[in-house]
């Protein structure tokens, strides 16, 4: 993890970590006065991350779980040929992936998720007015791909 990564994940509070983000932007308003402000637009959201357990934090501060998904893909790919031959052979190959980690390493979960799971479902409740539900999910994910964004 770099300086800059410690300098906002080990902030104790959100307040705190959004103050360090302000000042470091400051630092280069003059000279990115356009990028700065849409980094400034988004501050709230770059650091959802810190309202969680500490012990939460880091399953959802690293992006390690969506790269390795990715190499998994990838691997797949590499199996079958250069490329996917078409959308349906990628979401084919995203759905037996899915199902091949919630048989193996998925289907255990993350001990320390669990044991913080009670404060992560009171946090989606305040943050949306009720607790989460498996119908939250997007049943459709994987059969909208090819279809464009509104």
């Amino acid at each position: 993890m770099n300086v800059l990564g410690n300098l906002f994940y080990f902030c104790k509070t959100f307040k705190e970590a959004t103050t360090a983000f302000t000042n470091l932007c400051s630092s280069y308003k003059e000279k990115y006065p356009h990028y700065v402000k849409a980094l400034l637009e988004d501050t709230d959201n770059y650091f959802a991350f810190i309202k969680l357990p500490k012990a939460a934090r880091k399953y959802f501060y690293t992006t390690n779980i969506v790269e390795s998904f990715n190499s998994i893909l990838e691997s797949s790919r590499q199996k079958n040929g250069v490329f996917f031959q078409s959308q349906d052979c990628l979401k084919v190959n995203i759905y037996i992936s899915i199902l091949s980690l919630s048989n193996r390493i998925w289907k255990k979960g993350i001990p320390l998720l669990k044991a913080n799971l009670y404060e992560v479902r009171q946090l989606f409740a305040t943050q949306y007015g009720r607790l989460p539900v498996l119908s939250d999910l997007d049943s459709n994910a994987l059969t909208d791909i090819s279809k464009p964004k509104k």
